[in-house]
């Protein structure tokens, strides 16, 4: 059984991967696998709703599922809402550290990888914002109480045509002799191990 990752990421930032505008995905933790290993991408189950690919933001969902008589779960099967769903898989071929520098009180965070991203501190540190679609600010932000930030590089995306279940994978808990499985019955926070269920498993 192959072990591979969930990563659970907003419908905003889904967008922007899909588009092939965010390469980067930047987290506090990282999963101890050798590069490259597979990651499925879930799409929070948040708004703004992310359906087709396209972002509706506001009330377009409540207010169409209300005019239109069917609920939520159908909805979601006719017009593939990936919220809430498995929305498409990519390659993570690298990773990134992104470490702390300046004093305490006034810090960036800038890419160790320099020579991926350019020949001095300052190219390097465009690139890897850029790639990522987050801003200094943002990125000093979630970085606050953390030393090393975490660049998952994005590659071989696949963006399903019709998004996939949770039902669909199982988790899996790192044990000191290996790992053990474990009902994927809801979403990570960040992220997980977890392999696909074997075919014809959930019938």
């Amino acid at each position: 059984m192959d072990k591979s990752v969930l990563i659970s990421i907003r419908p905003e930032w889904c967008e922007l991967i899909a588009s092939g505008e965010k390469t980067i995905e930047v987290r506090k933790t990282r999963p101890k696998l050798d590069v490259p290993f597979k990651c499925y991408i879930y799409c929070a189950n948040i708004r703004p709703f992310l359906v087709w690919g396209d972002i509706f933001r506001g009330d377009w969902f409540t207010e169409f599922t209300r005019i239109s008589g069917y609920s939520r779960a159908e909805a979601d099967k006719i017009w593939d809402v990936f919220n809430g769903h498995i929305a498409g898989e990519f390659t993570c071929d690298r990773i990134y550290e992104i470490q702390k520098r300046g004093i305490p009180e006034n810090f960036d965070y800038c890419y160790l990888s320099l020579n991926e991203w350019g020949s001095d501190d300052i190219a390097a540190e465009i690139n890897a914002i850029s790639a990522s679609c987050v801003s200094k600010g943002e990125l000093n932000a979630y970085g606050a109480r953390t030393p090393v930030l975490y660049g998952w590089h994005i590659s071989n995306l696949r963006i399903y045509d019709t998004p996939r279940d949770l039902g669909e994978f199982i988790g899996l808990r790192t044990m000191k002799n290996g790992f053990e499985l474990r009902e994927l019955d809801r979403p990570p926070q960040s992220w997980c191990y977890v392999a696909e269920m074997p075919e014809g498993a959930n019938e």
